[in-house]
């Protein structure tokens, strides 16, 4: 997002904070306005009629979430909570069209926004039908440090994620991603520290994950 449009946001709406567990929104309101996160982390994730639940899409920083609802006008299919402390910026319509009339390319970022999201989605479904566990977690990895989502150098990024985050993104048992972790780390591909993965040969596990 534009930093000039990001600082129109943050005068007209102040960002308000949530713990994580906390809800940013519910299944079944109506979209009333959508969501930009100025820092932490939020899972959208959806109740099927059965009661089974599934996760679909973590939110990062410097995102546009929520808003294809708010485009159809109509009550929303997931749920919305942080996951790490987060703030965000609530956009109603009024916001919306003040800032739309102030940066006409507002409109255009947003599409892009939720064009990334469905691509997102559409690989998710691809791999949890297609490939194992293994491949998954490869692939989260490889995702991550293809968005820019790390720490440290390019050289050796990296990734400030634990076991069970990767687990609850991917909807897999943390014994999968434990069994995956334990494989890349065998093959000296990365190395484990509290709550972080470095990535050690970045080009094998993108190698190993798309083959």
């Amino acid at each position: 997002m534009k930093r000039e449009i990001v600082d129109y946001l943050l005068e007209k709406q102040p960002p308000r904070c949530f713990e994580p567990g906390e809800i940013l929104f519910s299944q079944g309101d109506m979209a009333t306005e959508f969501y930009y996160l100025v820092s932490g982390l939020s899972l959208t994730y959806t109740i099927f009629e059965d009661g089974r639940e599934r996760n679909i899409l973590i939110s990062w920083p410097d995102r546009i979430f929520g808003a294809s609802t708010f485009f159809e006008e109509v009550p929303r299919r997931a749920s919305a909570i942080a996951i790490r402390p987060c703030e965000v910026v609530v956009i109603g319509r009024e916001l919306y069209e003040a800032c739309c009339a102030a940066f006409p390319e507002f409109k255009e970022i947003i599409i892009a926004e939720i064009s990334k999201d469905i691509g997102v989605l559409f690989d998710e479904l691809a791999d949890a039908s297609m490939i194992n566990s293994d491949i998954r977690v490869a692939r989260f990895l490889c995702r991550r440090l293809a968005n820019g989502q790390h720490e440290g150098s390019d050289e050796v990024p990296v990734l400030p994620f634990t076991q069970d985050f990767i687990a609850n993104v991917l909807g897999i048992s943390r014994a999968s991603v434990n069994q995956a972790i334990s494989l890349l780390s065998s093959k000296g591909w990365i190395e484990t520290q509290y709550g972080k993965i470095r990535l050690l040969d970045a080009k094998a596990i993108r190698a190993y994950a798309y083959g």
